[in-house]
């Protein structure tokens, strides 16, 4: 199996497995390591070797062709890539979506129909046609559900994002400014909601403490059901689109 390399800036090495299948892996030198290592990026499938300046690539590629049966057995882990394309299975609220293209359409907003978007693009952009009706639901939605509790806490949100971070899923500013990641309306409702409250309690406590944590339950109620759905399926949710 050959594992591509998504960033074309990136040099890359085809390394051979003693299997004899290959794996394309990056490379690049790092002023702040120390130590030669191997980065797996989750979220675009691919593998990282990075080595620090006086490390020679010869010594490099001995470390990595040690390491390389590791890396395919991490790389083979990863939830699947799931594109965004006609006829693929996306999510919303957690359920399946189907992912319908309408041709011959002027271009306008996606139609969520029974368990089905009906999307009008042509197809060299229907993905991101496809993430502009997330990007909207999510401001939408979300933007909702966070004023509606910023009222109750006697807070204002500012100014309010959506946004497609690699780590986190919300976030909030000292200028109380929110931002939400649009994949949360693919998660529950149940988790998506906690993320809201979340963010929306450190406007009133910029902190993790115990008065930010009661505050959470006040919004939300019990975090641990949503914080153990994002550790296990958030991944996947990244690896849409």
């Amino acid at each position: 199996m050959v594992h591509p390399i998504t960033a074309r800036s990136a040099p890359t090495r085809s390394l051979a497995l003693a299997s004899g299948r290959s794996l394309e892996l990056a490379f690049r030198r790092s002023a702040r390591a120390r130590n030669m290592l191997i980065r797996i990026l989750e979220v675009e499938g691919r593998a990282e070797l990075v080595l620090p300046r006086r490390v020679s690539m010869a010594e490099g590629w001995r470390f990595a062709e040690e390491k390389a049966l590791w890396i395919e057995a991490r790389l083979s882990a990863l939830p699947p890539r799931m594109p965004f394309e006609d006829g693929a299975l996306a999510l919303y609220a957690g359920r399946p979506l189907a992912l319908h293209r309408i041709p011959n359409r002027r271009a306008g907003a996606a139609r969520l129909g029974d368990g089905r978007l009906d999307v009008p693009a042509a197809p060299d952009r229907f993905a991101r046609a496809v993430k502009a009706w997330y990007v909207a639901e999510a401001r939408r939605e979300l933007g909702a559900r966070a004023h509606a509790l910023a009222e109750k806490i006697d807070r204002n949100i500012r100014r309010l994002t959506i946004r497609d971070p690699e780590t986190r899923w919300g976030s909030c500013s000292t200028a109380s400014h929110l931002s939400f990641s649009w994949r949360l309306m693919m998660a529950p409702d149940f988790v998506a909601d906690y993320v809201v409250a979340h963010e929306v309690a450190h406007l009133k406590a910029m902190h993790h403490g115990r008065s930010f944590w009661a505050l959470v339950e006040k919004l939300y109620g019990d975090p641990e059901l949503p914080r153990v759905w994002l550790n296990d399926h958030g991944l996947a949710l990244r690896r849409y689109g």
